[in-house]
């Protein structure tokens, strides 16, 4: 028996030269977008069975978007902040044609796994056990003692702090968005936290938010979702076109006024190094954008490939290649190495500890690491089976993803 051949129908996907088209002819609104998905993303974990893996899907229009934050205060009750973006799921066979023939890249219309691991690991935070497990149909326990927080989740705390709170902050390959605007919003965010004697109120509210990218239709699209997130959280913003690489600074007309050289306290970039030969252009902006001891926070998806490297080999032989040319524009990794340094952040060094294993010399952050420290926090629940209902299934299913394919967090300093 013959199988039956199904044809997609793609004809209500405008493709993406089409859209540089309008943008260009300066008639660019939401209206662009209509056709895209809306994703909403959870800020807390656990995300409740519904979102345990951060996001759901529904289509809609991209003028529809609404920010759904809870109160700031509410800690008990709300599954805590929820993000809507106007995005593609994934991209459609006319998008990877443009993307072949050079004719347009629509990489920038979707939300990729280096985005959500930033999320997961800078932006994310926990709700009380007791609402957890009310959202998940689970019987209630009493909630978590928040006297005395898990080391190593108290040391990701202040990691956060260190790197956003009261910074300007910004990204470069924004694409949707999706990663500054989960840190925008987290900010709506407060609880107090405590390890021993140290208090620190867990709200990470950063001074400025600059979102950059080199595609017409990514920055409009980032815009909408900005706008849509950002607008009622009091916080300043700014979506910017920006190319890469020390030509476009040399020109004086060629960067936006409102990009400073030298004046960023920290920089973001997710899931950007498709090719080695971004590597340069990408690590001479963000020394030229970076305050001296300011810091790039690179979420890392090993996605380029490595000439005469086997392919088991690739991770370690990208993370090496990215630390070289790193080094060769003043930014150096945190690691030992910085830290034997004088002036080197105590701080700093005392998080990472916690959140990098000691053994092997590890330099990244990694998802088991982050699952660890998850772990250890819901681990003095009255329930025993509290912790292992919270993490399993979808959430931990992720984490063992991310780290089978090489997942990592590498945070530089600008010396």
């Amino acid at each position: 028996m013959q199988e039956e051949i199904i044809e997609e129908d793609w004809s209500h996907y405008p493709n993406t030269a089409n859209r540089y088209n309008v943008l260009s002819n300066g008639d660019a609104d939401a209206n662009i977008f209509s056709y895209y998905q809306t994703q909403t993303f959870s800020l807390a974990l656990p995300c409740g069975v519904q979102n345990i893996n951060m996001r759901s899907s529904s289509r809609g229009n991209a003028k529809s978007l609404k920010h759904t934050a809870s109160s700031p205060t509410s800690d008990a009750a709300d599954p805590g902040v929820m993000m809507k973006l106007c995005c593609l799921e994934s991209l459609t066979p006319l998008d990877m044609l443009d993307l072949s023939t050079g004719v347009a890249d629509a990489t920038g219309s979707r939300v990729w796994l280096g985005a959500q691991w930033f999320m997961k690991c800078m932006v994310i935070r926990p709700y009380p056990l007791q609402s957890s497990l009310k959202h998940s149909g689970a019987e209630a326990t009493p909630p978590l003692d928040k006297t005395l927080q898990p080391k190593s989740y108290f040391a990701l705390m202040k990691l956060r702090k260190i790197l956003f709170h009261e910074k300007k902050v910004l990204e470069l390959g924004a694409g949707t968005g999706v990663s500054l605007i989960a840190v925008g919003l987290a900010s709506t965010m407060s609880t107090s936290i405590s390890s021993g004697a140290d208090i620190i109120q867990e709200a990470v509210v950063p001074s400025l938010l600059t979102l950059t990218d080199s595609d017409p239709v990514a920055l409009s699209l980032c815009q909408v979702n900005c706008d849509a997130n950002l607008s009622c959280t009091g916080l300043d913003y700014h979506v910017v076109k920006l190319e890469w690489g020390k030509k476009h600074f040399d020109n004086a007309t060629a960067t936006d006024a409102r990009i400073e050289q030298f004046s960023h306290d920290t920089i973001v970039a997710t899931d950007v190094i498709y090719d080695l030969s971004a590597l340069k252009p990408l690590m001479e902006t963000t020394s030229l954008l970076l305050k001296r001891g300011g810091y790039f926070v690179l979420s890392h998806i090993p996605r380029a490939s490595v000439e005469d490297c086997e392919l088991k080999d690739t991770t370690q032989a990208l993370e090496h290649e990215i630390r070289k040319e790193a080094s060769n524009h003043n930014l150096m990794l945190l690691c030992p190495d910085y830290f034997d340094l004088e002036g080197a952040n105590d701080i700093i060094r005392d998080a990472l500890e916690c959140l990098i294993p000691p053994e092997g010399g590890d330099y990244a952050i990694r998802p088991a690491s982050w699952m660890k420290c998850w772990k250890e926090y819901y681990a003095n629940a009255t329930v025993k089976s509290s912790a292992e209902l919270i993490l399993s299934g979808a959430c931990n299913d992720e984490c063992i993803e991310l780290e089978s394919i090489g997942a990592s967090i590498m945070i530089f300093v600008k010396l």
